[in-house]
């Protein structure tokens, strides 16, 4: 239902209950919660049947708002039975519970709809039906909508009820209502039986209390006339005459009361009488119901022993199909050995033949076998070539070092000889006129010249020649210092590769990883310990707010000793607390030790440990916060469970010294009533004097004190008992969350000889799997081998028979007979595939057929679908299929009747056969729009169908969701996710099977329809359901083999037709693996339903061109 018209009906519902005169104002439909006014509008219409309504004022407990829901449906109910006469089978049933709890307005309008369909046909209908006519155009559209889906389900039951026909199940439900109704009869009866009872006694009390006034009303009388008589000259007659005279009236007044008291008292009696004659009556037949309840109890046990040895009789029928299969499968394998046989001949023949060609034959091998000696010996040579190359390649290796060494030491002889030669004094040269003696004039200064002679010049080349060798003695020459430092630096360069200082940092970082884990763990205790904290809180304001359940001292004995786990809990917990501390002071000198060992690390290591030490220190500092900070929450934790145990202690306390002045006021009240008593009687019928008055006064206003005080005592007791309830109740929550006490040892016992039975029983399922498993792999191989050897047979028959044959297989054969038995009585043009229209199929003509379909072995029959199908020509023809359904409640006529189909179903089983009906639940078929008139299908209502969209088949969605079909024909997909529907159809194949008697159904665009519905809808049927999911996917196939109990086997058929169908087609490994996947994918391949040709594909004779493929 659209919110639009939820919200359309709730306002018209409003307007229709303001023309009533209400207690209080309806402005919602949650102001309906209670009941209290539909029951005072039906009051209003009936107020003999309605009467006594509950209180006006609306109660903040949900639970007393259901119990008045409860009582005002059971008047309606009641009165749609007793006054209207209606049966009550098929009547919409709101959630009580869900209106009083959550104010559902569905549900509320349910109600809703059962009220006012009361009030049209209540004795004040006129009225109501003219306040309706007063209300706006579209409330009285939507309140007529209301009133005709509440009569309409009237109507459809009297249908039923007037069209079913009685069978022998429809006499047994008949004899289950019945009881039923009889049953509840017997309680209504008992009940009240129980209530008149009840008043009869309130009447016999009565009427005893008043003989009692009599007496003493009489005895006051005696009295006032003695004294009348004694005073008969007193001032004071005319007062007494006029006591006597009110004495007399009371007495006057008593007496009729105690006449009618007699009459009511004699009409209970009679009514009491009657109730009796009727529950003895009724007890018969509840009697009677027993025994057939155990009869048919009975009766279902024969019938499941029945179910059971049928089932056996079954497995045995398969076992004995499956002999015969091995028996064909040995002949076939006779005749397979027998052209072996002769093939073998055929070769030793051939072999023969080949036997001229030998000496060829042993010249080649002769050629080969030098061949291969001289490919040997050349592959010889090429590895020792390899292998000189290999040496020669490390030398020159060698050679290329020792010439870079040696152009390295040139390079540093040729710089120390530059060096040498520079360091040499230069000889003096021969002033001439030349243009270099004006250059020196130019460039030189102007010194004066220093004489040198040829002794000098000798002595400087001396010391420079001296000097260099005494550098070359010592070693501390120019190229002795740069083949140091190239030295040094290739030390350098290898020490930075890898060294100690690397492992050294290594361990640093370790330690350092240690330390960012211990910092985790402590956030992770912080964290644990701050959720306990507030659980604890919340504990406390539970326990201070007063919320709760439980009772009585062995309440108080829970509570008590829950508290003393809490206290252990808390010890542990500080234990852990001190370990944790001391695994704390361990990583913190963990930490002082790697901050040492960094000290020791070069400096630009030290750089990068240093913030990293740094960022340690912070977390240290914040873990060391924390810690205090949990500490002092720890400390608060215990004062505030000291308070929590002082705080419980002191309920409990009070709690029994309430429940004792409980007590204590019970004896008194119990005390002051004998007291009460005893003054009654002692009084007698005499006037009270002043001073008693006065006393019973007192103690009256005494007694009110006294129940007022009870009254806060009780609310008191009340409340201490929730909260020590809700405190029992938090208590055991948090033992389940924490996983509770451990179970105890008869627990573990039985526990133990449990998972030892399981074990046993698993060992022997896995044993039984391996040999089913083995047993599987080996009818595999077999399989395969014979279906290998027969596609080789297969093919070498189409190498010799190229020219065309007839058929000559068994299937095609019978096909051929059976076309000419079946059609010797049809016209030659009754029947054209290509007009598309009914040809004269009927279940009549099946049952006259059974004899040839018996003698053909088969055991079953699958007929096409039952229901009715829309009339007329469409422009894909006739729905002669029986597949394009209007309606799944009706048959289709085209076929038979009902009476016929019922006797085809009873003549298969008369023969021991079975029958399985397709059966189309997607949808129904609406011809030339997308926009169908829904008043001709099942489902009435829009909402129970998907809106139109075509389907795209690559999402699941879409195929469970869009239509089938096209514009001209368009299958309207059915919405099988509202309840309605699945409770419907779950409904109606119940029906179905039962009445016509169906052993199977095979369900068309299984894949269409979501896998959730179809366990359900299943096990409504109770029957074998085999689905059609189309297509070569076995993933697709193996997810509805357990919502379905099967499928059809397309993933076969498909490599059945690649591996035989066409005789140019010789890849049998797709065959191979199709089958092997199978076995994996599905849970019961033995199940599957496996066919060469349907409805839905080509034959097989006409596609293909292989004669023998049949």
């Amino acid at each position: 239902m659209l919110p639009q018209d939820i919200q359309q009906e709730s306002q018209a519902f409003i307007s229709w209950l303001s023309l009533f005169k209400l207690s209080r104002t309806v402005t919602s439909l949650a102001d309906l919660d209670d009941g209290t006014v539909l029951f005072e509008v039906l009051s209003q219409v009936d107020e003999e049947y309605f009467r006594s309504p509950p209180r006006s004022q609306s109660s903040e407990n949900w639970v007393i708002r259901f119990g008045q829901l409860k009582r005002l449906f059971r008047l309606i109910t009641q009165y749609f039975v007793d006054v209207l006469h209606r049966q009550t089978a098929e009547l919409e049933v709101p959630d009580l519970q869900a209106i009083a709890q959550n104010h559902d307005v569905v549900q509320t309008l349910v109600l809703c709809r059962l009220t006012i369909a009361i009030s049209v046909q209540g004795k004040k209908n006129s009225e109501v039906i003219a306040g309706i006519q007063k209300l706006p155009q579209a409330d009285q559209r939507a309140i007529m909508t209301a009133i005709e889906k509440v009569m309409s389900r009237f109507t459809e039951l009297e249908r039923r009820a007037g069209d079913a026909t009685m069978t022998d199940d429809d006499h047994y439900y008949q004899m289950q209502l019945e009881r039923s109704r009889a049953l509840a009869d017997k309680e209504t009866l008992e009940k009240v039986y129980q209530q008149v009872l009840n008043e009869h006694r309130a009447l016999q009390t009565n009427y005893d209390d008043i003989l009692a006034e009599k007496e003493e009303l009489t005895s006051s009388v005696r009295d006032m006339r003695r004294q009348m008589d004694d005073r008969r000259q007193d001032k004071s007659d005319g007062i007494m005459r006029a006591e006597i005279e009110r004495l007399r009236t009371e007495l006057q007044k008593t007496e009729e009361n105690l006449g009618a008291a007699e009459i009511e008292a004699e009409k209970q009696a009679s009514l009491v009488n009657d109730l009796t004659r009727r529950v003895e009556e009724l007890q018969g037949k509840a009697d009677e119901a027993a025994r057939l309840k155990d009869q048919v109890d009975e009766y279902r046990h024969a019938a499941e022993k029945l179910h059971k040895t049928e089932n056996v009789m079954e497995k045995y029928k398969k076992k004995l199909e499956e002999s015969a299969d091995l028996r064909r499968t040995v002949k076939g394998l006779e005749e397979q050995n027998a052209t072996l046989v002769d093939k073998n001949a055929a070769l030793e023949e051939e072999n023969r033949k080949v036997a001229a060609y030998k000496p060829l034959m042993e010249s080649y091998k002769t050629q080969i076998s030098d061949l291969e000696n001289k490919v040997s010996q050349r592959n010889k040579d090429i590895e020792g070539a390899k292998f000189e190359l290999s040496q020669s390649q490390s030398r020159l290796r060698q050679v290329m070092e020792e010439r870079a060494k040696d152009s390295e030491a040139l390079e540093l002889y040729q710089e120390r000889v530059r060096e040498l030669e520079l360091a040499a004094v230069p000889r003096p040269r021969i002033r001439t006129t030349s243009t270099d003696d004006a250059v020196a004039a130019v460039s030189e200064p102007q010194t004066p010249a220093v004489p040198m002679t040829p002794g000098d010049d000798l002595d400087s080349t001396t010391r420079g020649l001296g000097g260099e060798l005494d550098d070359a003695l010592s070693g501390t020459t120019m190229t002795d210092l740069k083949l140091q430092i190239r030295a040094l630096k290739r030390d350098l360069e290898a020490a930075r590769a890898g060294g100690e200082e690397q492992s050294r940092i290594l361990v640093l970082e370790s330690l350092l990883e240690d330390s960012q884990r211990m910092k985790t763990r402590y956030e992770e205790d912080y964290l644990a310990a701050h959720r306990e904290k507030l659980v604890l809180q919340a504990q406390l304001e539970e326990i201070r707010s007063g919320k709760a359940v439980g009772d009585g001292p062995e309440a108080a004995i829970a509570l008590r000793q829950r508290l003393n786990e809490t206290i252990d809990q808390l010890d542990t917990l500080r234990k852990e607390h001190a370990e944790l501390q001391v695994k704390f002071e361990t990583q913190s000198r963990d930490l002082t030790i790697a901050k040492s060992d960094l000290n020791l690390v070069n400096k630009d290591q030290l750089e990068i440990l240093a913030t990293l030490r740094e960022s340690v220190n912070e977390d240290k500092a914040a873990m060391e916060s924390e810690m205090g900070h949990l500490k002092i929450q720890i400390t608060e934790l215990k004062d505030k469970n000291k308070m929590q145990l002082e705080q419980v202690n002191t309920l409990l306390m009070e709690k029994v010294s309430l429940q004792n002045e409980g007590i204590g006021q019970r004896e008194k009240m119990l005390e002051r009533e004998r007291h009460f008593g005893d003054l009654r009687a002692s009084l007698g019928g005499k006037e009270l004097p002043e001073e008693a008055r006065a006393k019973f006064l007192a103690l009256h206003e005494e007694t009110v004190q006294l129940k007022e005080q009870l009254k806060t005592v009780q609310e008191k007791y009340q409340k201490a008992r929730a909260f020590i309830k809700d405190q029992d109740k938090l208590f055991k929550e948090q033992n389940k969350s924490s996983g509770g006490p451990q179970a105890t040892f008869e627990e573990a016992e039985s526990h133990r000889s449990q998972m030892k039975i399981a074990e046993e029983e698993l060992e022997r399922y896995k044993r039984l799997l391996r040999e089913a498993v083995q047993r599987y792999q080996q009818e595999q191989t077999l399989m395969l081998s014979i279906i290998q050897r027969h596609g080789m047979n297969v093919t070498r028959g189409h190498l010799k028979q190229p020219q065309r044959a007839a058929p000559s297989s068994w299937l095609g054969q019978q096909r051929k007979n059976i076309g000419q038995s079946l059609g010797s009585n049809i016209p030659p043009d009754a029947c054209d595939p290509m007009k598309q229209r009914y040809c004269g199929g009927t279940w009549n003509s099946i049952r006259e057929n059974l004899d040839y379909i018996q003698h053909m072995g088969f055991t079953a029959i699958w007929i096409s679908p039952v229901n009715k199908n829309i009339e007329g020509v469409t422009a894909y023809g006739e729905s002669y299929h029986g597949y394009w359904i209007e309606d799944i409640s009706q048959l289709n006529s085209h076929f038979g009747t009902a009476q016929d189909l019922k006797t085809l179903s009873a003549e298969l089983h008369a023969r021991g056969m079975y029958l399985m009906v397709d059966l189309v639940v997607n949808n129904v078929v609406s011809v030339g729009t997308t926009e169908p008139n829904f008043s001709s299908f099942f489902f009435k209502d829009p909402s129970q169908y998907h809106p139109y969209c075509p389907i795209n088949y690559k999402n699941q969605s879409s195929i469970e969701q869009c239509w089938m079909g096209d514009t001209k024909v368009a299958l309207v997909d059915v919405n099988t996710e509202d309840e309605y529907v699945v409770a419907q159809y779950e409904g109606w194949v119940a029906n179905f099977i039962q009445e016509y008697g169906i052993d199977g159904l095979r369900i068309d665009a299984a894949k269409h329809i979501r896998r959730d519905f179809w366990p359900g809808f299943c096990g409504a049927a109770g029957v074998f359901c085999i689905g059609e999911v189309y297509g070569p996917d076995i993933q697709l196939g193996a997810s509805y083999q357990g919502p379905l109990e099967s499928i059809l086997n397309f993933p076969l058929y498909y490599g059945l037709v690649q591996a035989f169908g066409n005789p140019k087609a010789t890849n049998m490994s797709a065959l191979v693996s199709i089958i092997s996947e199978s076995q994996r994918t599905f849970g019961d391949t033995g199940l599957l339903g496996n066919f060469l040709e349907n409805h839905d594909v080509p034959r097989w004779s006409g596609k293909y061109q292989d004669p023998q493929s049949l």
